[in-house]
């Protein structure tokens, strides 16, 4: 275990102690499984089989069950989980509701996740919509956007692909499950109580550069 890891853990136990409901909307990284450990004090919406994930296609071959799939999981989940986690929420006194979005769709797009950038997009509307509806209820609702993370599977795992992909992210590193999971401890803490409707993106500063060749070099003026 880590530094980092240990020090994620301990704020962990802290909310767990503070009986607050928190409600989440999550990917599968390993960070997630945190939070499923006392359900009698924090509901949590684990979707884990392909929670958060796109079904690659090109427009003109998706099929209307991909393009059901991608918004049930991505979408529709949310408004699912709200439903449910409601009445747990309007008894705290100060419920939180986090999920997961993207920067595909809200700030970026790539080719063949059309509908998956479509459905994040549509969650971060559903982000700002929930939070000021349910703003008297003192409920917060707010999301992390992830860029490029780590992870033991998918195409970033092979050593080529994940140097390719580095050396356009300023940071010079692919994002950490542990980088995910700092954001979404902030969020759910006390610090965070007057945040709500707000989206955090959490991508080693690979959105800033107006192009990858400005990343560490100045162009020349004139």
């Amino acid at each position: 275990m880590t530094q980092s890891t240990e020090t994620l853990t301990a704020r962990r136990d802290r909310l767990l102690g503070e009986n607050t409901p928190l409600f989440m909307m999550l990917r599968s990284f390993t960070y997630l499984g945190w939070w499923n450990e006392r359900r009698n004090e924090f509901y949590v919406g684990l979707y884990r089989a392909r929670a958060g994930g796109c079904l690659w296609s090109r427009l003109e071959t998706l099929s209307e069950e991909d393009l059901e799939l991608t918004l049930s999981i991505n979408l529709k989940a949310c408004f699912r989980l709200l439903k449910v986690a409601l009445p747990s929420l309007r008894q705290s006194e100060h419920g939180r509701f986090l999920v997961t979005s993207s920067v595909t769709g809200p700030k970026v797009a790539m080719p063949g996740a059309v509908h998956y950038g479509a459905a994040k997009a549509g969650v971060n509307a559903f982000v700002r919509g929930a939070a000021l509806e349910l703003a008297s209820d003192g409920i917060t609702v707010n999301a992390v956007e992830p860029g490029y993370i780590q992870k033991p599977d998918g195409f970033l795992a092979d050593p080529a692909q994940r140097s390719r992909f580095e050396q356009y992210i300023p940071l010079g590193r692919l994002g950490d499950p542990d980088d995910i999971a700092w954001a979404m401890v902030y969020l759910a803490s006390d610090e965070a109580s007057y945040v709500t409707g707000q989206t955090i993106v959490v991508d080693g500063g690979a959105l800033l550069p107006e192009s990858p060749d400005l990343i560490s070099t100045v162009p020349n003026e004139g």
